[in-house]
C-alpha cells in the first residue's frame, strides 16, 4: 500500500470511529434517566455518600447503611460534581473510552480494524448497557471493559518500561472495578486460566516470562492501592480496615447465627 492509500485507508478509518463516538454521545444525551428515591440500598445511598464527599466528610457518620456497598460509584458521582457535567454525558463518556479501549487492545494483539470496529459498534449500541437510573450498574460494564482489556495488555510482550504508564492505569481501573460492586471475583478464574495460559506459552523463554511477571506484578499492586486507600480512610473515619460491612466477620458470624435460628424455627 502506497503512502497516499494508506493515508486515505487511515482517515476512512478515523472517520467511522469518530462519527461512531458522537452518535453515541448524541443518543446518550437525549435518553431519559431517573432517580429512585426511595431505594435506601441504592439510588439515595450512592448519591447521598456522595453528597458527604463533595462536602469533604467522606462517606458522612456512621450508620447500618454507610459501607453496605462499595464507594466506587458514589466517588464516580463526586468527580462527575466537580466536572460540574451531567451525569448522563460522564456515563456516556466513561462507556464509549472503555470500548474504544477494549476494541482497539484487540486491533493491537491482531485482530483486524473492520472487525475490531464492529466489536466497537455493537458494544457501545447494546441496549442491556443503555442507563435508564442513576445507579452503579451504569459503570460496571465500563469497568469490566476495561479490566478484561488491561489483563490482555498486560500479558503482551512488551517492556514494562514502554507501558508503565498504561500497567497503572489499567491497574487503577481494577481496583475501581473491585470497589463499585461486592461480587468482582467472579472475573478472577478467567483472569487466572489467561495468564497461566501465557505462562505456558512462555515457559522456554525464561526472559520472557521473568518480564511477564513483572508487569503482573505492577498491575495488581496498582489494582490493590484503590481498596487498600479507601479500606483505610474507612479505618479512619469508623475504625473499621475495610470496604465494606459484608466483609466484617462479625457480620458474617451474625448473619449464621440468624440462619441457624431461622432453621430451628426460633424465628420466621
Amino acid at each position: 500500500m502506497n503512502q497516499h492509500k494508506f493515508k486515505t485507508y487511515s482517515a476512512y478509518w478515523f472517520t467511522a470511529w469518530l462519527c461512531t463516538a458522537v452518535m453515541y454521545l448524541a443518543f446518550s444525551m437525549h435518553m431519559p434517566v431517573s432517580i429512585n428515591s426511595i431505594a435506601s440500598h441504592d439510588d439515595t445511598l450512592f448519591i447521598r455518600n456522595a453528597l458527604q464527599l463533595v462536602q469533604g466528610n467522606w462517606l458522612g457518620s456512621y450508620n447500618q447503611m454507610t459501607l453496605a456497598k462499595g464507594a466506587g460509584f458514589s466517588l464516580f458521582l463526586a468527580a462527575n460534581a466537580a466536572l460540574g457535567i451531567p451525569i448522563t454525558l460522564s456515563m456516556a463518556l466513561l462507556y464509549l473510552f472503555a470500548c474504544l479501549v477494549f476494541s482497539r487492545t484487540l486491533a493491537d494483539i491482531g485482530l483486524r480494524k473492520g472487525y475490531a470496529f464492529a466489536i466497537f459498534l455493537t458494544l457501545l449500541f447494546q441496549p442491556a448497557v443503555i442507563p435508564t437510573r442513576i445507579i452503579r450498574d451504569n459503570i460496571y460494564p465500563s469497568l469490566t471493559l476495561l479490566v478484561i482489556a488491561g489483563i490482555i495488555f498486560v500479558v503482551q510482550q512488551k517492556p514494562l518500561r514502554l507501558i508503565l504508564k498504561e500497567t497503572v492505569l489499567f491497574g487503577f481501573a481494577f481496583g475501581i472495578f473491585w470497589i463499585t460492586r461486592e461480587e468482582g471475583v467472579w472475573v478472577l478464574p478467567g483472569i487466572c486460566c489467561y495468564i497461566i495460559y501465557k505462562g505456558v506459552m512462555a515457559r522456554k523463554d525464561l526472559r520472557a516470562l521473568k518480564h511477564l511477571c513483572l508487569r503482573l506484578f505492577v498491575y495488581f499492586t496498582a489494582a490493590t492501592v484503590v481498596p487498600i486507600l479507601v479500606a483505610f480512610l474507612n479505618l479512619l473515619a469508623y475504625g473499621k480496615f475495610e470496604t465494606v460491612d459484608f466483609t466484617n466477620r462479625s457480620f458474617s458470624t451474625a448473619l449464621s447465627v440468624f440462619k441457624w435460628f431461622e432453621t430451628e424455627g426460633l424465628i420466621s
